[in-house]
């Protein structure tokens, strides 16, 4: 026992020092490519003094766990029952097989669960690059103005400094259309609770409900190409004392007055003033990329001018408009600076960071069990058909056909993949579900992935067996009965 856990306990160690090399170099990999989506700052991809001691445990338990169990078994072998195991005919001890098989099974059964894991993030991401937030977005350029609480403090002061800056925009020659909101599509939106006139709507606790809201300037939708549902745009003197106007999306409409006319409806928010409804806006991402576009009522820029406020302009070449528009607020407040200046392509792509990290991570661990159970079984399956070489070569002696020899090797590769399949399809769903927050337009029991993956592992798994099955129908019945 203590020489084969000493021999199991070396080769793991071993195998994780290789491990921790491959990793530094993978990781710094890994960062470089991850970069342009914007690293996760609540990550530390740096190696630390607990990632080295969870793998030295690792390393060492690896050893001993899987090092024990042979090491007890042989320890407890009952010589007279194995010498009857061990003759010419012997394929290995019963008890050796069934946890060699076992082991395989299981590998097998995680690799499943990785690949659907991987399958699923792989699908959600690309669902997440072909999603239509509600206009085009491309050659449009974004930045964040960052007003400051005590140069601007009232309500005033933010509207005046927005009509500059608007008109300054307007005339520059180098922008095709512009706009500002409190915030770009797909960035979220502010929750204010809601009331409508002449209706009492509240949740089971007795409180209104919240919905999402957000400013916008005037002619907002026309300068992203958009037309409206019904009603009109903001105007100039929309949101001015006495001309409190919303706009509400089609969902918004749809949830509150089914069947009835929004236009000239009346809403407040918060314990904000009573505002009439001019307009139902076309659908528009707003607070997330998920499917579910969520209501929302927009207030004019005025009405309700936030401290931070997004800058949205249509150009055409975003690194020359990006100098003039910072000098155009540099004019109008040299100490302002202006934040997350991209292109909003750039900026969709980092909401799907999160996705994009995962289902890259899943992916590398699927391909790496992937890799583990081809070698895995190959390994098993090459040991098992050099052990039976004296069977097959008496097989092909009495007239044994080359396609009855590989169905003989392959028929073990396959009842491990039959145990498998079902054992991680098992645990695939548990952990779909699990993942099934971080999904975009795919459903945690996707049909294209369920039924994709066990045919890529089933096909895995007879490429693995293939190799030992062909070589064993070219044993010789004469050599073969020569070997021990």
């Amino acid at each position: 026992m203590r020489q084969l856990l000493i021999e199991s306990v070396l080769l793991s160690m071993l195998g994780g020092a290789v491990g921790l090399g491959f990793t530094l170099i993978f990781i710094r990999l890994f960062v470089v490519a991850i970069q342009p989506m914007g690293l996760p700052y609540w990550v530390d991809w740096s190696m630390d003094a607990t990632s080295f001691v969870y793998l030295l445990v690792t390393s060492v338990m690896s050893g001993v766990l899987f090092g024990l169990a042979p090491a007890l078994q042989i320890s407890r072998t009952d010589v007279t029952g194995g010498l009857k195991e061990t003759g010419r005919q012997a394929t290995g001890g019963s008890r050796t097989r069934f946890l060699t098989h076992a082991l395989v099974v299981a590998e097998i059964s995680l690799t499943f669960v990785l690949m659907v894991g991987a399958g699923l993030l792989v699908r959600s991401l690309f669902s997440l690059q072909t999603v239509d937030v509600g206009f085009r977005t491309a050659n449009w350029l974004t930045m964040t103005v960052p007003l400051d609480e005590r140069t601007y403090p009232e309500v005033a002061d933010r509207a005046a400094f927005a009509d500059r800056h608007t008109e300054r925009l307007a005339s520059l020659p180098d922008l095709e259309s512009f706009t500002i909101a409190s915030g770009v599509p797909a960035s979220g939106a502010g929750w204010m609770y809601l009331h409508l006139a002449g209706r009492v709507i509240a949740n089971a606790d007795g409180t209104p409900p919240r919905i999402a809201t957000t400013s916008i300037g005037a002619g907002y939708f026309d300068a992203l190409g958009l037309t409206m549902a019904s009603g009109r745009e903001f105007t100039a003197a929309d949101g001015d004392p006495g001309a409190e106007a919303v706009i509400v999306n089609q969902r918004f409409a749809a949830q509150y007055w089914p069947g009835e006319e929004p236009l000239g409806q009346k809403i407040r928010l918060g314990q904000g003033p009573w505002s009439t409804v001019v307009g139902v806006s076309p659908t528009i991402r707003q607070t997330s990329l998920r499917p579910d576009v969520d209501a929302l009522v927009y207030q004019p820029f005025r009405q309700a001018p936030p401290y931070w406020f997004s800058i949205m302009a249509r150009v055409g070449s975003p690194a020359s408009a990006a100098n003039v528009l910072r000098e155009e607020v540099r004019k109008l407040d040299p100490d302002l600076p202006l934040l997350r200046m991209m292109t909003l392509d750039e900026y969709l792509g980092r909401l799907s960071g999160e996705t994009r990290i995962l289902s890259t991570l899943f992916s590398v661990f699927a391909l790496i069990g992937l890799l583990l159970s081809a070698v895995g079984i190959y390994a098993i399956t090459a040991y098992a058909t050099s052990q039976r070489t004296q069977e097959i070569g008496i097989r092909i002696a009495l007239g044994a056909a080359p396609r009855d020899v590989v169905w003989l090797v392959l028929g073990s590769g396959l009842r491990q993949l039959a145990l498998a399949v079902p054992i991680g399809m098992a645990f695939a769903i548990a952990v779909s579900r699990l993942l099934a927050s971080v999904l975009f337009e795919v459903t945690p029991l996707d049909l294209v992935t369920f039924v994709s993956i066990p045919i890529m592992l089933s096909a895995m798994v007879l490429a693995a067996c293939l190799v030992p099955a062909r070589r064993a129908t070219r044993v010789s019945p004469v050599d073969a009965l020569r070997t021990e």
